[in-house]
């Protein structure tokens, strides 16, 4: 992105496994309708129950693929004492994370040689291209938003109830080193094209692009 702003010429070598064309029409089909129309069929391939367990999801899925975890069958990664996972997907990784986009603080990077206001630029540069779902809130003191584009997802009856318990006893929580506010994600929540449409199935795929995916990034104008 810093290259397009320059207007310098650039290419990018990528592997680039994606969803197969079948999937790719599915998607078009869902993104073109409202939730409350989408054939169950399709919701059904899309989007199917993860597995689970005591330990957690077993593995995130794009819409039911596992394209993102895929590597060349002549690459060979060995580790010790430690499980790698990682991604020759277009977009990587960023087809199945979970859109977090709290910044660090001081105390975070108290063991590193650089500080908040060595970021300061590069999280303000994300922010120009990158969607962003935030309040100004209790955390924007040590977390500041850092971008003026920012919009708000509509909050669910639980997380309003939450928030709500928390402001009345904000003191005290406080006077415990507690503090709380709302999550900042990479979704668009503007009420544009690609705005959330409240679909539920976040954490599989978003056929609206609504949660940021660096794919968006390499095949933009």
């Amino acid at each position: 992105m810093a290259l397009r702003r320059a207007n310098a010429t650039f290419e990018v070598l990528d592997v680039a496994y994606d969803l197969d064309s079948d999937t790719e029409e599915s998607i078009s089909d869902l993104a073109n309708q409202d939730p409350l129309s989408w054939d169950r069929e399709h919701v059904r391939k899309l989007f199917p129950r993860p597995n689970t367990s005591t330990s957690g999801v077993e593995r995130r899925l794009c819409y039911g693929s596992d394209f993102p975890y895929r590597i060349p069958n002549n690459l060979i990664v060995e580790t010790e004492q430690c499980k790698i996972e990682f991604s020759h997907g277009i977009g990587g990784f960023g087809n199945v994370w979970g859109a977090a986009m709290l910044p660090y603080d001081d105390y975070t990077l108290r063991d590193w040689p650089i500080n908040v206001a060595d970021l300061k630029a590069s999280y303000a540069n994300v922010a120009q291209y990158v969607p962003l779902s935030a309040d100004v809130d209790g955390l924007e003191n040590r977390f500041p938003i850092y971008s003026n584009r920012a919009s708000s997802l509509n909050r669910s009856a639980p997380i309003d109830a939450l928030l709500k318990a928390f402001e009345k006893r904000e003191q005290f929580l406080r006077r415990h080193g507690i503090e709380f506010g709302r999550a900042r994600v990479a979704v668009d929540s503007s009420g544009g094209p690609a705005s959330c449409r409240y679909c539920g199935f976040c954490l599989d795929g978003c056929v609206y692009g609504s949660i940021f995916n660096p794919e968006i990034a390499v095949e933009g104008p």
